[in-house]
């Protein structure tokens, strides 16, 4: 595959993304490096995770789409999903089977007991404790921020996200959920744009 060819792959890759994916999810993609992307993906209600801010990046490599993407996850040290590791390794689909509401079932041997007394309750337990690392890992994200940036277009677009005004109820201000969103997903290239998605 030549490298327009590539290219050309990727950009359709872009326009899927402008098209395809839920509100909740936010993604950035660079002119200059078209390899590479970051995703906030905003926690699903009903889950473990809701609310939570959650950001991955991912890089198409030269033999993409015969090679999957690599993507890194920012988990700030905790593994919160048996799915996401301390180390940023990300296993299967994010958003369908990582972020869902009952994450003990990802685990390896425990889908037989799957609508049974004891999975559900280890379920149950297991959801607290995904919840709890859920708020850590937002805390870790405020509390190390890469490079502050102001923009804008992504201010206008959080204003906008379907789960803004949960947060606001939350007593978040725009300021607090910027200071968490914009650091996080800079990549410190000039000429990035934000791509919004909507559903």
């Amino acid at each position: 595959q030549t490298s327009k060819d590539w290219t050309k792959t990727i950009q359709n890759e872009w326009k899927l993304l402008q098209r395809d994916l839920p509100g909740s999810i936010y993604v950035r993609v660079y002119e200059d490096r078209i390899d590479l992307l970051r995703a906030a993906i905003v926690g699903p209600s009903g889950t473990p995770y809701h609310d939570g801010l959650f950001f991955f990046d991912v890089r198409f490599p030269p033999e993409y789409p015969r090679c999957p993407p690599k993507v890194y996850y920012h988990s700030g040290g905790l593994r919160l999903n048996p799915n996401l590791y301390e180390s940023g390794k990300v296993l299967i689909s994010i958003q369908g089977l990582v972020l869902n509401d009952k994450p003990y079932f990802n685990e390896p041997g425990y889908k037989n007991t799957v609508n049974t007394p004891v999975g559900e309750k280890h379920s149950m337990a297991y959801n607290q404790t995904a919840f709890v690392l859920s708020c850590k890992t937002m805390l870790y994200s405020l509390r190390n921020p890469p490079k502050v940036i102001t923009e804008p277009s992504f201010l206008a677009m959080v204003k906008r996200c379907p789960d803004y005004s949960s947060w606001r109820k939350r007593r978040f201000s725009v300021a607090m959920v910027t200071k968490l969103l914009i650091p996080v997903l800079e990549i410190n290239c000039i000429d990035a744009y934000w791509v919004r998605i909507s559903s």
